[in-house]
């Protein structure tokens, strides 16, 4: 065996083991081990496309259109609603099996490249990383993978067609493309496009002489952006009366500022030291530029980007404390995950260079199998071992299957966070927190006709899960305090349902102890919590 050949063996081997059991656990785990590790909105992208397949359109409760969505993920996610018809928990094995696809396709084509730049020993360290912290967390059903496929193959096509380096038209147009295609599969990756676009603008400055050229790279570049981008838009403001999709206007409040502290426990620590890494390597790329320009082919394109993603990310966070209102959630930091799987190159391949003692990488070996197997133990710790009882997925699953049995067909719903609820009950479930609804919705919260509004859709049963979410008020109750509603004490609660646009309420919505059809008690980190449904 060569040495190139044994060199690919070694650095596939991490992705071909997490894969084998991502299978498994997909193929032959309990769904409830499955629905408790994807997220509820996973479930909205599920429905969206099945509908769209069946010929209900672009909705996800049957009757209300929608862009409550990323549109990329949705798109790849209808050919395969075409394809198969089977019950829901099946074909939630199907579509996580399906998105292990983009997942495998991004991690062979990073790390071949990776492995031109550094050695088996870095390209190994980075991909254990990378696996743990980027291909694990985006195998959940949303459109992270999508989006780290797209990331990957800007970077692998910026430097297989040599972009922002030679003055090759066609090559700088289809990059504008695939970024297109990345913004698509997150519209947040804008920050990404800026990043690249505030790159280009510096290389202009500092190479007076090449100023014409690199304005004629960044117009190409932007004319294949906005060629993928612009009909996405467009669409939306047609069809929606906005460009931005129906979730993005409720979590935004720009231009007016939403900062919070809090934000940060949303974010996660994780991903703030992330930010910090962000920072400090932009910092450390701008004192380093003089190397930066004298250095290798290979260096100058991987710390160029670095750099981009780096600011990217920067920006991205910004934008999060600034604007962002509610609606964050960690699988929306995965940029943040791929760059720390790749930042750790440059500062471990320096000592291995220095130090070319054999027990030094042997030592190094061990250290990154003691960390695949412990990452593998988390693994297992976070599918197979998933304590099903405290996840309010499980709960909301469960009273799914209820409502499937027990309720007719052609009855209709309404909850909020009801993706797995909607999705696995087979029933047309309203969407109440707006996220996957539209803004007809927010005017019908904001004018205080939401009764109104139920009526006329045809709803029989209300679904509320949790004692008082923070977007829900509970107005008042007959007897006994808040406990009372969990306890089942109370014979009459009224609900106030939360218009994000405008962060008004609606008229209350009385619901009746006589009238409960299921309760069922469940417990997840803040406390116990019921949930409920009402004829």
């Amino acid at each position: 065996m060569d040495t190139n050949k044994r060199k690919a063996y070694w650095t596939q081997a991490p992705m071909f083991a997490i894969s084998v059991f991502l299978l498994v656990f997909f193929l032959f785990a309990d769904v409830q081990h499955i629905v408790c590790r994807i997220p509820d909105d996973s479930s909205h992208f599920f429905k969206i496309a099945e509908n769209v397949a069946s010929g209900s359109g672009s909705t996800f409760d049957g009757i209300n259109r929608t862009n409550g969505y990323q549109a990329l993920w949705l798109c790849l996610l209808i050919p395969v609603s075409l394809i198969f018809h089977l019950r829901p928990e099946d074909m939630v094995r199907v579509y996580l099996v399906y998105q292990l696809v983009p997942l495998i396709v991004a991690y062979v084509l990073l790390y071949r490249l990776h492995s031109l730049f550094f050695s088996t020993i870095v390209t190994l360290a980075s991909a254990v990383f990378f696996i743990f912290l980027t291909i694990f967390q985006s195998a959940t059903g949303m459109d992270s993978a999508i989006l780290v496929l797209m990331m990957v193959l800007l970077f692998f096509f910026g430097w297989w067609g040599k972009v922002f380096v030679q003055s090759g038209w066609l090559s700088h147009f289809v990059f504008g493309v695939l970024l297109g295609l990345t913004m698509l599969a997150r519209l947040d990756a804008v920050f990404l496009g800026a990043s690249v676009c505030a790159f280009v603008l510096l290389q202009a400055l500092r190479s007076p002489d090449e100023r014409r050229i690199a304005v004629k790279r960044l117009a190409l570049v932007l004319a294949g952006s906005v060629l993928v981008v612009a009909p996405y838009l467009l669409y939306n403001l047609r069809i929606f009366g906005d460009m931005m999709p129906i979730s993005g206007i409720l979590k935004s409040s720009f231009p007016y500022v939403s900062f919070s502290l809090r934000k940060l426990e949303k974010i996660g620590s994780v991903h703030a030291a992330f930010v910090v890494v962000a920072i400090a390597y932009l910092i450390w790329s701008a004192a380093m530029w003089h190397k930066y320009v004298a250095g290798t082919m290979e260096a100058r394109f991987f710390r160029g980007a670095m750099a981009v993603l780096a600011l990217s990310i920067i920006l991205h966070f910004v934008h999060t404390m600034l604007f962002i209102k509610w609606g964050i959630f960690r699988w929306q930091f995965i940029s943040y995950a791929l760059f720390a799987s790749l930042v750790i190159s440059e500062p471990l391949s320096a000592p291995l260079l220095r130090w070319k003692k054999r027990g030094l990488r042997l030592a190094t070996g061990a250290v990154l199998v003691l960390l695949f197997l412990s990452g593998m133990s988390m693994v297992v710790k976070r599918t197979f071992l998933a304590p099903i009882e405290s996840s309010w997925h499980v709960a909301s699953y469960r009273a799914a299957m209820w409502a499937r049995d027990n309720v007719n067909a052609n009855y209709r719903l309404a909850m909020k966070d009801c993706g797995h609820f909607g999705y696995f009950s087979q029933r047309s479930v309203v969407n109440l927190d707006g996220a996957v609804n539209n803004t007809a919705y927010q005017d019908v919260i904001d004018s205080g006709r939401l009764n109104e509004y139920l009526r006329k859709c045809n709803v029989c049963y209300i679904v509320q899960h949790g004692i008082v979410p923070s977007d829900t008020q509970l107005l008042s109750e007959v007897s006994g305090g808040r406990g009372s509603f969990a306890d089942g004490e109370c014979q009459r609660i009224a609900l106030r349902y939360k218009g994000m646009r405008n962060e008004s309420y609606s008229e209350p919505v009385v619901l009746r102890r006589e009238d409960e059809v299921y309760r069922k008690r469940f417990s997840i980190g803040d406390g116990p919590h019921t949930l409920v449904i009402w004829r």
